[in-house]
């Protein structure tokens, strides 16, 4: 192949084979164990864990990776609070010999579907597009020890590249700016983050979070009372 982009489910956030149950009877497809065993899923109806689920997210990494012509190109769509996700995607795709080039966040007047628009701290938005290029037979991902950066010091050093002279920005891109200086600098192993302790951090730092235009200003500008993420 010359190129793959894929979207995969992001975490537990939406069972897709069992919201498919009603459209797979009335086309009088049949749906077996053994694709639910290997939805790459966590929770559904078999309740499979996190790490069925990452395991199975690595896979499919190496998969597309492997049917790929090389120096060829692989884009990965994703999103997710738990970088251990991020992690899985980006260290399986180092091992398999691809580099990433391009990692874009996909913020704006974006259309919302009523399932975000009615749980829109809960349901993601922003989503980041990994773009990797399959140059190499690929490597083991180096497991040195993991470098400790705390949420204040990563979200001051992202501060100063996502809005260095102060103008307001969107959370998710700082979130994914976040994601990928941790990558880069071997200390995603050792990062947890919540949306609460990302607010919190910006909050002590001078910011508001403005519901009604889903930015981050300073506090000269004007702001809602309260704030939150919409991933």
């Amino acid at each position: 192949m010359d190129y793959i982009f894929t979207d995969p489910p992001y975490g537990g956030h939406i069972a897709y084979l069992d919201l498919s149950i009603l459209w797979n009877h009335w086309l009088g497809f049949s749906v077996p164990l053994s694709a639910r065993q290997n939805e790459i899923i966590v929770g559904g109806e078999l309740r499979l864990t996190e790490d069925h689920y990452i395991t199975r997210l690595r896979e499919s990494v190496r998969t597309c990776l492997s049917m790929l012509k090389r120096d060829r190109w692989l884009s990965v769509v994703f999103q997710h609070w738990n970088v251990r996700y991020f992690e899985a995607i980006l260290e399986e795709a180092t091992e398999a010999g691809a580099d990433l080039r391009a990692a874009v966040t996909q913020i704006g007047d974006t259309i919302w579907s009523m399932h975000k628009k009615k749980n829109k701290e809960k349901v993601l938005a922003g989503e980041m597009i990994l773009s990797f290029y399959k140059g190499g037979a690929g490597a083991p991902a180096c497991r040195q020890q993991p470098y400790q950066l705390t949420i204040d010091q990563l979200v001051a050093e992202t501060l100063a590249e996502v809005s260095p002279d102060g103008r307001p920005f969107a959370g998710e891109l700082l979130f994914n700016r976040i994601i990928l200086k941790a990558w880069r600098s071997s200390a995603l192993q050792s990062l947890d983050v919540s949306r609460e302790d990302l607010a919190e951090a910006l909050t002590r730092k001078g910011w508001r979070y403005n519901a009604a235009r889903h930015q981050w200003f300073q506090n000269s500008e004007p702001a809602s009372a309260s704030f939150q993420f919409s991933l």
